[in-house]
């Protein structure tokens, strides 16, 4: 009696048909990435290239140099560094629209966030996205 050879079982190859069809398919894949508009990665932050006045490392100065104490983390609420009245919020908020005219740019100070909730982080990104280069600067 003859030994029986066992067999593994394989995936059935693939027909010279079916090849062509999954090559065209994974081409037409490539190109439509090819030809979708992406993201750029390679964005510059720097002020001068987003014709901005001030970069976000002027800006955070210019926010901690107002906080005796400083520097603080900018996590910190205003309520928790001690800005605590209506009256001292408002005046943080207008010091810091002067320290960015003194600078040489212009700033809406009546969009600086100053509520007791609001975080150094929120007041730092505001300056730095919305400084713009004076007129006269030029």
């Amino acid at each position: 009696m003859a030994k029986k050879r066992s067999t593994i079982a394989r995936a059935p190859a693939l027909t010279a048909k079916k090849a062509r069809s999954a090559r065209r398919k994974r081409a037409a894949r490539t190109r439509k990435r090819a030809t979708t508009p992406r993201a750029r990665t390679d964005t510059i932050k720097t002020a001068t290239d987003l014709s901005l006045c001030l970069d976000y490392a002027d800006a955070a100065g210019i926010v901690q140099s107002l906080i005796p104490g400083g520097p603080h983390d900018v996590n910190s609420t205003l309520r928790q560094l001690g800005v605590n009245g209506v009256p001292q919020r408002e005046a943080f908020v207008t010091k810091v629209g002067d320290a960015v005219v003194k600078r040489g740019c212009s700033l809406d100070t009546g969009g600086i966030p100053g509520d007791a909730a609001t975080t150094l982080e929120e007041v730092i990104e505001y300056v730095w996205r919305f400084s713009r280069r004076s007129p006269a600067s030029r």
